[in-house]
């Protein structure tokens, strides 16, 4: 089957610009602060001292609070997109959030990243901290203190590859939670704290879905004894699970990206695309940092049907508006599911263009009035892989 000829007319440029989660801050204390009547009056350079008069009050270590201004400054002025664990702890008191669900939400709905996991000790004692409504002093003193000897010792891999179980364990722990007597009296427990770990199980199996790492035992081995074994026992080399995890395969056509095109993706949109490096690393779970949205939406791409509507992977591409389909619908109730941010343009380039491209298609439907879901797929999938071809070009 032949995939018809659709017109491409994005411009690639707009996909390019770096994007900081400062305009996602700005936009939690604006709808913060929105029934207030002088809030209409809060500019950038307002919000900005807002915050850190609030931080110089909550933050009264004088070089905590500098490395914090510091990080926000940086964000502020794009010179970094990303805020360190530590600093994101502060931030989160900083902001005065009530509650472990509003962190949940500030981070998902403002912040566009992946919600804090309580199979990590850090992140757990930060959930509970806000659970109870503790100050910053004192949850620094657990973070840093008490029980920071315990957090560095954290194994880097769980006991066991099982999804979602533990996480849910640990959520209920936080929930019984009254006091923080009782936070303690369960941490000083050495039975309870054995589990944790500085990986969870769930974000990493999301994009091994059709394959179980063999070997992945968290140390500096990042090397080829890591194997990918599928779902009929048969050994997946681990290159080959990259270029088809990455490379947006396609169900009429082998005209997939190279891995060399996947190394210059992985320059331009790095907490997407993967290096041969970066991918051992986190095959073999020495990379410890989370796997991102972007990076399962490659993912989730790979694994939706298209002919099947009892499918759970089942998406209509045809269905609905250009500004409401079932298409975005689909990535943003799997996005949730796994614990990942909504699909927002407006923080994510790569978000941008898989919503853009599919915008693009849909209008030109008319043109294509005998397409089937199937064919749409496909050549939805030939024109991310155009743009993304013309973007290495555009940078090369």
């Amino acid at each position: 089957m032949s995939i018809p000829l659709f017109d491409y007319h994005l411009n690639i440029s707009d996909y390019i610009a770096a994007r900081s989660p400062w305009s996602g801050i700005l936009r939690y204390l604006r709808d913060r602060s929105a029934g207030d009547p002088a809030s209409a009056e809060l500019t950038d350079e307002a919000l900005a001292k807002q915050l850190l008069k609030t931080a110089k009050e909550i933050l009264t270590d004088t070089k905590e609070y500098d490395t914090f201004r510091k990080a926000i400054s940086a964000l502020r002025s794009n010179k970094t997109l990303s805020l360190r664990k530590d600093n994101l702890f502060r931030l989160l008191f900083v902001l005065q959030l009530p509650s472990d669900d509003e962190a949940h939400h500030f981070l998902i709905r403002y912040l566009h990243r992946n919600d804090l996991s309580p199979r990590a000790l850090d992140e757990f004692i930060v959930l509970s901290a806000l659970k109870l409504g503790l100050s910053w002093a004192e949850t620094h003193e657990l973070l840093y203190v008490r029980y920071a000897d315990r957090i560095k010792g954290q194994e880097n891999v769980p006991d066991n590859l099982e999804e979602g179980f533990t996480q849910a364990v640990y959520l209920n722990v936080i929930d019984r939670l009254q006091t923080a007597e009782e936070l303690v009296r369960y941490l000083d427990n050495p039975v309870n704290t054995s589990f944790f770990a500085k990986t969870g199980n769930t974000l990493y199996r999301t994009i091994f879905f059709d394959a179980v790492p063999v070997n992945a035992s968290g140390n500096d081995d990042a090397s080829p004894h890591i194997r990918l074994v599928d779902d009929n026992g048969d050994d997946v080399a681990v290159e080959e699970y990259r270029r088809s995890l990455f490379g947006l395969s396609s169900y009429y056509s082998d005209d997939i990206l190279s891995l060399e095109e996947i190394d210059a993706l992985s320059a331009v949109f790095e907490d997407v695309f993967m290096t041969e490096s970066s991918f051992y690393k986190l095959v073999s779970r020495h990379n410890l940092s989370d796997v991102s949205s972007g990076t399962f939406l490659l993912s989730f791409l790979m694994r939706i049907d298209p002919e099947d509507d009892s499918s759970e992977y089942y998406v209509d591409f045809l269905d609905g508006s250009e500004d409401d389909n079932d298409f975005h619908r689909a990535c943003d109730e799997w996005l949730l599911y796994y614990g990942f941010p909504y699909l927002n343009p407006e923080c994510g380039n790569f978000e941008k263009l898989l919503l853009d491209v599919h915008r693009e298609l849909l209008s030109q439907l008319p043109s294509h009035p005998d397409i089937d879901n199937a064919t749409f797929y496909d050549a939805y999938l030939a024109a991310l892989r155009h743009y993304l071809r013309e973007l290495i070009r555009t940078l090369a």
